[in-house]
């Protein structure tokens, strides 16, 4: 009885979500503020009711009331008193500061909740440094700001919990993960997966392949490298066990290859809608920045399963086993039609929240065509309880990023940081940016993308910027690697989830995906330093030409990392073949011509040492 009680509310609270995000999104009828406000209530609702204080023990079950109850409660009085608040100039009362204490608490323990206990520890430790920054050393130290004001900051203005964090997921981001819902119900990650048999099945290690383009595709509408491994690892971690590839290995592919979906164009990750609003910029540029470097991390990831395949002897699947194309196109291919019309929506100009509404209503009209996808009024409701039991920890996270945002703005400490590490780097801009990653990978071990995105980008893109560097380019680096924590050991959250499925060790799963991975960590300056990857060359040939050679440099970076080609390499030819890579990655006439001709002649030689055995084995086999 409890548990259908609990079921109903659930979705009634996701359907007056999804309803009042529909309506706010398209008819931009309310204040911002109210909208940030009222769209951080139905999270904490949400979030105290899926996610219980002890799942042992019921009679504990009134923590979650309590917390989730002052939560709303203070959500309401803000609510309610919005106008009172602005005519006072937001100055607060006795009132605002209780209710904004315990908002501040309330949220902070639904982050522990949904995210564990990295994201809540670092906002503690932010409020203590404004609360007591005369007791700090050096450049940190501050005037102490009082309990009324950091309240005035964080609760009643738009610069800390309802700032700019918490406006991107009150907006498009909820929609978009409406579509994603909506699509997935219709089953369109079947589509997803047979496409992928179909286009790779059949090439050398195509098991290992169809992980990396159904992962991509599905990446394109899921913002979850985990969630991602989750759905289609549960089919290609066993397909590539069978086909007898290393458990290991079978789930350092899936790791990798979802965890690039969150860069790959059209939808991405949380992350890159923060960015648009963060920076000014509109969510199409960003999407087109990354195209090029989302395909050379999937054309690395896909270089390095072809070679280790043709090393270890693992051909591609039995024609019987793969779909055709024709086929599937046919019976499901229907349903790329949302995904089509989401992106030519964006390029055409659309606002990212319209475009995601109509990609939305065409997936429930487009699903009719066939029976298989059809959305009936249960899947609706249930891609709508999803949608919202999704956008809720998402809303609670950028709540309290939200907090620590606000401290660097009412301190001003962002800017005493910067100042800290081009000191310390000496003015050398690749040494900042080996801090900033550094720095990003680590409070990605424990904090969310969107998260980790947001906090370097406080502190460290402003310093890359600084140094010259285009601003999108600047926080693209800093999102590529607070993405690339979910592979990146010890932690490695997407590993993990993998290694689950495939039964293996999740350390070495994880090791294997940072070898995998390895193009990942070398793009971001790639882009840096050649911005012309990320479309913003002088001319065309400012885009091509850098293009170019990033991609002949990845492949060949692949080939040394595996030690094979067309037959396993010697010393001589592994060093070359890694020092052309290596030549190619810096932006230089010079030294791309230099990296292209000596892998050339290498690649050569490998290849006319295959042909000689070949021929040495087809003539012994004669005589």
């Amino acid at each position: 009885m409890a548990s259908r009680c609990k079921t109903i509310c659930v979705s009634v609270l996701a359907v007056l979500f999804a309803v009042f995000q529909l309506y706010t999104s398209m008819l931009r009828g309310l204040p911002d503020m109210l909208v940030r406000v009222v769209h951080l209530g139905f999270a904490i609702a949400l979030v105290f009711i899926l996610r219980p204080f002890s799942k042992k023990y019921k009679y504990l079950r009134f923590v979650d009331v309590l917390f989730g109850g002052a939560g709303v409660l203070s959500i309401i009085y803000l609510a309610a008193n919005f106008q009172d608040i602005i005519r006072r100039g937001l100055m607060s009362n006795h009132t605002d500061v209780v209710f904004g204490v315990i908002l501040i608490v309330v949220v902070l323990e639904a982050a522990r909740r949904c995210t564990g206990n990295a994201v809540p520890i670092l906002a503690i430790i932010f409020l203590i440094f404004a609360r007591y920054g005369s007791i700090f050393p050096g450049v940190f130290k501050h005037a102490d700001f009082k309990i009324y004001r950091l309240v005035e900051h964080l609760y009643l203005s738009m610069e800390g919990i309802f700032g700019v964090a918490i406006a991107v997921s009150s907006s498009f981001l909820f929609l978009f993960i409406l579509f994603g819902s909506f699509l997935s119900e219709t089953n369109a990650t079947d589509l997803f997966m047979d496409f992928g048999l179909a286009i790779a099945g059949k090439r050398t290690g195509g098991q290992a392949k169809v992980a990396i383009v159904s992962s991509a595709l599905l990446g394109t509408v899921c913002g979850s490298a985990q969630g991602n491994v989750a759905t289609t690892g549960a089919f290609t971690i066993p397909l590539m066990k069978r086909s007898g590839y290393a458990p290991e290995f079978a789930g350092a592919v899936e790791a990798v290859a979802s965890t690039g979906g969150q860069i790959m164009p059209p939808v991405m990750g949380a992350a890159a809608f923060i960015m648009s609003e963060y920076i000014g910029v509109s969510y199409f540029k960003i999407a087109a920045c990354a195209v090029i470097p989302a395909l050379l991390y999937y054309t690395a990831c896909w270089v390095q399963v072809h070679f280790h395949s043709a090393r270890i002897g693992l051909k591609g699947m039995d024609a019987s086993e793969i779909p055709k194309l024709r086929q599937v196109l046919k019976t499901k291919g229907h349903m790329f039609i949302p995904l089509i019309g989401l992106i030519i929506l964006i390029a055409i100009g659309y606002s990212p929240m319209y475009s995601a509404f109509f990609a939305t209503a065409a997936t429930i009209l487009v699903s009719f065509l066939r029976k298989e996808t059809r959305m009936t009024p249960r899947k609706i409701l249930a891609a709508v309880v999803d949608a919202a039991k999704s956008a809720a920890p998402i809303a609670i996270t950028t709540a309290v990023v939200g907090i620590v945002i606000g401290v660097v703005s009412l301190t001003g400490t962002a800017l005493l940081v910067g100042n800290q590490i081009i000191s310390l780097a000496n003015n050398n801009l690749f040494l900042v940016l080996i801090f900033t990653m550094i720095v990003s990978i680590i409070l990605g071990m424990g904090m969310p993308t969107s998260a980790v995105y947001i906090v370097a980008a406080t502190f460290a893109a402003p310093v890359i910027v600084r140094l010259g560097v285009p601003v999108i380019a600047a926080h693209l680096f800093v999102f590529y690697f607070g993405i690339l924590s979910s592979v990146t050991p010890p932690v490695a959250m997407s590993s993990i989830v993998a290694s689950g499925i495939a039964g293996s060790s999740p350390s070495k799963t994880g090791w294997l995906a940072g070898r995998l991975a390895i193009a990942g960590f070398i793009v971001p300056y790639m882009f840096v330093l050649a911005p012309g990857l990320v479309m913003l060359g002088d001319s065309i040939w400012g885009i091509i030409m850098p293009c170019i050679s990033a991609f002949v440099g990845v492949f060949c970076l692949g080939a040394a990392i595996e030690n094979y080609m067309f037959t396993p390499f010697t010393v001589l030819e592994r060093t070359a073949m890694f020092l052309s890579s290596i030549l190619l990655i810096f932006p230089e006439t010079i030294s791309d011509i230099v990296g292209i001709l000596v892998a050339a002649f290498f690649i050569y030689k490998n290849y006319k040492r295959k042909t000689s055995v070949t021929k040495t084995s087809a003539d012994i086999s004669l005589g």
